[in-house]
């Protein structure tokens, strides 16, 4: 079987834009079938999984997961890799004699070109969502991004009066009761769930994780972990709606024009400048 980097690299896009598979069989596919020892490393159907640490000093729970599959054949080796979370991949080609490392390779590209993505799409987060949001009743909440932070930070987030990064971290963690909050912070992570509207629009949904980070880790602990948000999605509703999901609305040229929050139901749109 004889095939190209070309070759390899149009079966990445093609996997990556689900035109081979339906989105949903893609995610499926796209997922750890089981895991191995080493704790950065897991197994697929057919892919080998790294999990690998964005900045491990400072955000050592922020990892992106590269699918990759490798092969070597005496002289001759190739390597995919496709990074799901960015939307992006590379194929590395090589013969030499003695074989040389498609991992090495690799490592060579990734350390260059990961980092790069992740600049690069929190640039263009930072364009399309960062902002003012008001309803024109009084409620209102800021987007920003922030280089040492994942995902879209809100706040301030301001209901009718009430200081609802506040609010959300007591409504889930019971803080309310003599625990003190030290530096409460909402940010917003992609859930990749999104439709299309009437006049060629779009929504797209967005998870809030309410958090307290005014305190130290807990580290070296069996069970115990400083980073367990993913376990109070959806933990907090108002008539039986979640607080902590967002919808952005955008218009036909691709802007986003409002928020809403649905257990709210507020819509806010976002101040142009």
């Amino acid at each position: 079987m004889y095939s190209s980097s070309n070759d390899l690299s149009t079966l990445g896009r093609a996997i990556l834009n689900s035109t081979l598979l339906k989105p949903a069989l893609t995610r499926r596919w796209l997922n750890p079938v089981t895991f191995s020892s080493d704790p950065a490393a897991s197994i697929g159907a057919p892919w080998g999984i790294r999990r690998m640490q964005l900045d491990a000093l400072n955000q050592p729970y922020r990892t992106v997961s590269a699918f990759t599959k490798a092969g070597t054949f005496r002289k001759y080796t190739a390597f995919l890799s496709l990074l799901r979370d960015f939307n992006l991949g590379f194929t590395i080609m090589m013969a030499g004699e003695p074989a040389l490392s498609n991992f090495k390779g690799a490592d060579l590209l990734g350390s260059a070109l990961i980092p790069a993505y992740d600049a690069v799409a929190r640039d263009e987060a930072d364009k399309l969502f960062s902002g003012t949001y008001v309803d024109g009743v009084g409620s209102w909440l800021q987007i920003s991004t922030d280089p040492r932070k994942p995902g879209l930070g809100v706040g301030p987030w301001v209901s009718n009066g009430t200081d609802m990064v506040r609010l959300g971290m007591m409504l889930q963690s019971g803080s309310g009761t003599g625990f003190p909050l030290l530096r409460p912070e909402t940010r917003l992570y992609y859930t990749q769930l999104e439709s299309r509207t009437a006049g060629g629009g779009k929504k797209q949904s967005w998870k809030a994780v309410f958090e307290e980070t005014g305190y130290p880790s807990v580290a070296g602990q069996l069970f115990s972990t400083g980073c367990a948000s993913w376990v109070g999605v959806t933990g907090v509703t108002y008539g039986n709606l979640p607080l902590d999901e967002f919808v952005f609305n955008f218009d036909s040229t691709g802007k986003v024009v409002s928020i809403v929050n649905l257990a709210l139901r507020s819509t806010m749109y976002k101040l142009q400048v």
